[in-house]
């Protein structure tokens, strides 16, 4: 048997720059998934500070919540970043 997926997806988000290393960012990322008649929403909300430490190196400090039974109600962590091809 198979099974049709339909998947809705957005993102919106933005930025700024608060010093010349330091960004302040939020998303709102909302999915709708329709699957065989059953519904799944999820909407989050995520804000994140990044800081550059090197040229290499960042780091980032994140928290988010969600506003549907589907989301988790609330999150956070840290990310360490490296690039690997400049």
């Amino acid at each position: 048997m198979k099974v049709k997926l339909i998947q809705i997806v957005s993102f919106l988000g933005c930025a700024a720059m608060l010093h010349g290393m330091t960004a302040l960012a939020e998303d709102n990322d909302t999915e709708i998934s329709l699957s065989a008649g059953v519904e799944f929403t999820s909407q989050e909300l995520t804000a994140f500070v990044s800081r550059r430490i090197t040229d290499d190196w960042r780091l980032q400090l994140y928290a988010l919540t969600g506003f549907t039974d589907s989301s988790p109600d609330w999150g956070g962590g840290i990310q360490i970043k490296r690039a690997l091809i400049r």
